[in-house]
């Protein structure tokens, strides 16, 4: 059984957008648009709250690019500015760094879903490979941007993480010296990792 949505009332807003743009076929489509029971679950919410997970993000890290500067000598002391001085720095700081961890876990959760409802198969191949594409993005992302507070935990963490490449044969010891820019973690690392972020 499906359900459809209700006829809502037109509000100021949707009047004064309808007069600029033509709305009526999407609002139509949407009207009409049947919506199976069986997917009125949490598990089909997992995918738009990783994305509002990411646009807040996006909105926290603008925010917090004002005031960081990614250099060896300045990077830890303008994070404890940010925490400490800017006004709700440590709001907006604690957001990002708690967002990223709550992205990352409903990034997996949604990748497990598609997985075990077997959602990959035919037709929707490119899908599965763009989302894989996304995940892997994603992970990247948020290892760039461990480092980026340059205190001990992170420092040694992305050492560790950076290592790991290493031990490919042949192109290991490039690709260790192409992450780090350098043999150890310097202010080039951090340079690299704020530009790959």
């Amino acid at each position: 059984m499906a359900k459809r949505l209700p006829n809502l009332p037109p509000d100021r807003s949707s009047s004064w957008l309808g007069e600029r743009l033509d709305l009526e076929p999407l609002m139509e489509l949407m009207a009409h648009k049947m919506v199976p029971v069986h997917r009125h679950s949490w598990i089909y919410l997992l995918g738009g709250a990783a994305l509002f997970c990411f646009l807040l993000q996006v909105a926290t890290g603008s925010l917090l690019m004002l005031y960081y500067q990614p250099t060896e000598a300045a990077a830890h002391a303008s994070v404890a500015r940010i925490a400490n001085e800017v006004p709700y720095g440590w709001f907006v700081r604690s957001m990002h760094a708690w967002g990223a961890n709550f992205f990352i876990g409903l990034v997996l959760l949604h990748f497990l879903t598609v997985l075990f409802t077997r959602a990959y198969r035919k037709p929707r191949e490119l899908t599965w490979l763009s989302g894989m594409s996304m995940l892997f993005l994603s992970l990247g992302i948020g290892f760039s941007g461990y480092l980026l507070p340059w205190n001990e935990l992170s420092y040694y963490a992305t050492l560790v993480g950076t290592q790991i490449p290493g031990t490919l044969p042949v192109v290991g010891d490039f690709v260790v010296h192409l992450l780090r820019g350098g043999a150890q973690g310097t202010g080039d690392t951090i340079t690299r990792f704020y530009a790959a972020h």
